[in-house]
């Protein structure tokens, strides 16, 4: 048994798959039904992860014997019963917690040690591609003017 932070993680089902660990995610936000959570995890990695239909019910069955998500039948006015509705249960809720805690502290030790520099977004690291690291994503000769109108970008946040 692995403990962390007084939690029995192995009871939670962790560890979590990269691919769970997105699913969890999403399904934080509320219930999913497949195609939705696809979706989802695409958004929310910002197109870095993409889970084909073998992935994401594979890991859903998973996820479901480890009782972290719990599923029920689509809507039944659709007449599609077969389009079937994930949730987080609560166990579920706590093991992405718990992992999302554990993966934060992972990458607070490589800023620390210069392994990566400290998360930003997608945007700013096409901003800083191409060479542009001005404030609000301007470029240096049309940077905002500071709050005394001089004009000057080397003040602003």
């Amino acid at each position: 048994m692995v403990d962390i932070v007084g939690v029995d993680i192995v009871t939670l089902g962790w560890p979590m798959t990269p691919a769970m660990f997105h699913l969890a995610l999403a399904l934080a936000g509320g219930p999913r039904h497949g195609y939705a959570l696809m979706h989802d995890v695409e958004l929310l990695s910002d197109g870095a992860m993409h889970l084909g239909p073998g992935t994401l019910y594979r890991s859903l069955q998973r996820m479901r014997v480890e009782s972290l998500i719990e599923d029920s039948p689509g809507d039944e006015t659709s007449g599609d019963d077969r389009r079937r509705e994930y949730r987080l249960t609560a166990s579920g809720r706590e093991t992405l917690r718990v992992e999302a805690q554990r993966l934060a502290a992972l990458v607070a030790v490589a800023v620390q040690r210069g392994i990566v520099h400290p998360p930003q977004t997608r945007r700013q690291e096409k901003l800083d591609e191409h060479g542009d690291t001005s404030p609000r994503g301007l470029p240096h000769h049309h940077a905002a003017p500071d709050r005394a109108g001089s004009g000057a970008s080397g003040d602003l946040l």
